[in-house]
């Protein structure tokens, strides 16, 4: 044997993610692990963590002997292009033949996008898509994916580490490099390995995952059916832990300031109503200050004096805030951080907290998970049914799953709005236990109390428990 897998002997996790930004979604398993006595090494993509801050993670690393990170190596071989071709055209034809639950369209065409311009102009051909969605062409396709041998520097990598465990995320992302292909590795080394689904909409709006780990961990029961529906994933291999990525908005958290002493540090008034208005990513819209601007508006126009005062602050998505720059200056209307930020820090999460506390209600223009830290932080969230984001709002199954819970205010356009604030000021709040439902459902299913990271890890632990079981029967 090249290592041992008895966990007595040494407890070594080697956890390969694609992004510096996704290391705040795995954060809390990370930590439980940690706990438990294990050592984690935790691996970027060079590629896609270039530009990204490493400063949480150094915060981390800095009061945690047990971590360490470093960087992963990119597969570097003949097979590389092979497989890169064969892997995105199999992603693409999951859209294609998924019927049931299926995801909006515009996720089809993003993808589509995303494939090299020849293959585009290929699939542009009559009878090529139909083509693509035969059985024997998937097999073919997946036979590729068989036949290639894992990365010998990657094996060499791994085992460098000894680990008695491979974690990978989220490994199904466009272009994905590093994370899957140590998950290959490992496989072939037959490490047990864990892959956590790092998102609500992950396994229906992403990719395909091309190399099985022993265990998938997903956030609910919702996700477990997508999983065999989109993923085709078999489901002896799926636990239900819940959603890591929302654990540190359970951690009794409670404001940092007064409303006066919060108001006065942004120049805000004490007195007058605040609404928090939640900025989307490029990719969910590109330009929504049009609808900040109508929102402003309608406030302005209300008879009501209450809500004349209102004061917008937008928080915006970190990779789309310029777009508000134009918005700065303007009567009533703050951006809280200009630049936008992930709550992935203990001061950025304590301000993102700290805004809502103080606004009567968080309002989501056109599609963010931020909406779901609000419903957690206890505030009613209000939702814009818009044309323009139908795409990707109304029409995708994760915002559907919103709405059937019916845990949001829906409005068909920013004048409706200044009513539903006002009744929410005068403390009619009708969904209050409807969004407790969506929560105990969708993101804590195990309980309101338990910890994601620590249910996690339980379902590791379990794992390397009968691996090792099924080693000494051998």
């Amino acid at each position: 044997r090249i290592f041992s897998m008895n966990i007595r002997d040494t407890k070594r996790i080697l956890f390969i993610i694609r992004a510096a930004e996704h290391f705040h979604y795995n954060k809390s398993i990370i930590t439980a692990l940690g706990k438990r006595g294990f050592h984690v090494r935790l691996l970027l993509d060079g590629k896609w963590s270039k530009g990204g801050s490493l400063e949480t993670i150094n915060e981390f690393q800095h009061a945690h002997s047990w971590f360490e990170y470093g960087w992963a190596r990119a597969r570097q071989d003949w097979w590389r292009h092979i497989l890169f071709y064969t892997r995105e055209l199999l992603s693409y034809r999951r859209y294609l033949v998924v019927q049931e639950d299926r995801q909006s369209i515009y996720y089809s065409n993003r993808w589509r996008g995303y494939l090299p311009p020849k293959i585009q102009q290929i699939l542009a051909l009559p009878l090529m898509e139909w083509l693509l969605q035969r059985f024997a062409v998937a097999w073919f396709l997946r036979c590729v994916e068989r036949i290639a041998p894992p990365s010998r520097f990657i094996i060499k990598d791994i085992r460098s580490f000894a680990p008695v465990c491979v974690m990978a995320s989220p490994v199904n992302m466009r272009f994905p490099r590093s994370d899957l292909e140590y998950l290959k590795a490992a496989v072939a080394l037959k490490i047990p390995t864990v892959l956590p689904v790092i998102s609500w909409d992950n396994l229906t709006t992403k990719g395909l995952i091309h190399v099985w780990p022993d265990m998938l961990l997903v956030w609910n029961d919702i996700q477990r059916k997508e999983a065999k529906i989109h993923q085709d994933f078999p489901m002896d291999r799926v636990r239900i832990v819940g959603a890591p990525f929302f654990d540190n908005w359970f951690e009794h958290l409670k404001p940092s300031l007064t409303r006066e002493e919060f108001c006065r540090m942004h120049g805000l008034r004490p007195e007058d109503l605040i609404v928090l208005y939640l900025g989307s990513s490029t990719h969910m819209a590109e330009d929504e200050t049009w609808l900040v601007e109508g929102l402003r508006h309608a406030f302005d126009i209300s008879p009501d004096m209450r809500l004349k005062r209102v004061q917008i602050i937008i928080r915006p998505h970190p990779t789309n805030f310029q777009i508000y720059q134009k918005l700065k200056g303007r009567g009533n209307i703050l951006l809280l951080p200009e630049k936008g930020t992930l709550p992935d820090s203990s001061l950025s999460l304590q301000l993102f907290y700290d805004t809502l506390y103080y606004s009567v209600a968080a309002i989501d223009g056109a599609n963010t998970s931020a909406i779901i830290d609000s419903l957690i932080a206890g505030k009613p969230g209000i939702a814009i049914m818009t044309e323009k984001y139908k795409k990707t709002q109304s029409e995708t199954k994760h915002f559907k799953q919103l709405v059937d819970e019916d845990a949001l205010e829906l409005v068909h356009g920013v004048e409706e709005i200044p009513a539903v604030i006002a009744t929410l000021a005068d403390g009619k709040d009708t969904r209050k236990e409807k969004r407790n439902a969506f929560i105990m459902r969708y993101i804590r299913p195990m309980g309101i109390g338990r910890c994601v990271g620590e249910v996690a890890a339980d379902a590791i632990e379990e794992l390397l428990k009968k691996f090792n079981q099924r080693m000494y029967k051998k």
